[in-house]
Order: C-alpha cells, then sequence, then structure tokens
C-alpha cells in the first residue's frame, strides 16, 4: 500500500536583507511507511525534543528515498553503503515498529 504526502516549506522570517516572506516549496512524495506514525515514534521515545521530532523522521524518509533512487551515481554513491547499513540496522531491530531511538540510545 503507498501513503501519498504534501509537503510544504513556508519562508516565515528573514534572516538578513531581502524580503523572502512568503515563498513556499511544494511537492509531493509516495512512501510505503506511515511517515506520521514514524514521526509519532520519534517523538514518543524522545529521542530528540519535540520539535526536532518531525524534521528527524520526515527528513531520514525523503533522504533515503532519493539515496536509494540514486545510488549507483556518482553523487550518492560513496554515501549509499553507510546509508544502507544504517537502514539494515533499523530494520533488523525493528526500529519502525519499536522505536528509533533504542538503537540510538544502544550504540552510544
Amino acid at each position: 500500500m503507498s501513503n501519498k504526502y504534501r509537503v510544504i516549506l513556508q519562508h516565515i522570517a528573514d534572516s538578513g536583507e531581502g524580503s523572502r516572506q512568503g515563498r513556499t516549496l511544494q511537492f509531493g512524495i509516495v512512501s510505503h511507511d506511515d511517515i506520521i506514525d514514524i514521526a509519532d515514534i520519534v517523538r514518543t521515545k524522545a529521542i530528540v525534543p519535540d520539535d526536532e521530532a518531525s524534521v528527524l523522521a520526515v527528513g531520514m524518509k525523503l533522504l533515503g528515498q532519493v539515496v536509494l533512487k540514486h545510488r549507483k551515481e556518482l553523487a550518492f554513491a560513496d554515501f549509499w553503503p553507510h546509508f544502507r547499513k544504517l537502514s539494515e540496522k533499523r530494520k533488523a531491530l525493528s526500529l519502525i515498529k519499536d522505536g528509533f531511538g533504542e538503537c540510538l540510545r544502544r550504540d552510544r
């Protein structure tokens, strides 16, 4: 089963000169995982502060999709083995089911 999402990034404040407020970036993604459930697990396990849980979950999922798709290309070839190892470890330890944080805590 596929889950479809729309990601919207809106610029709400400037850090310097010029006004970029109101600019948005939107794109759609499809994932076999429920990304919102993953973010909830990250938040529940208190791996990072609550306001960073969604950023971590969504960021890792989006990065993973791109890296997997382009793993043989020069830009990702060196990174792919490391990301693959992290993904395999996550799956082996049932981190999606049991929580992403237990693995991170054990490896410190």
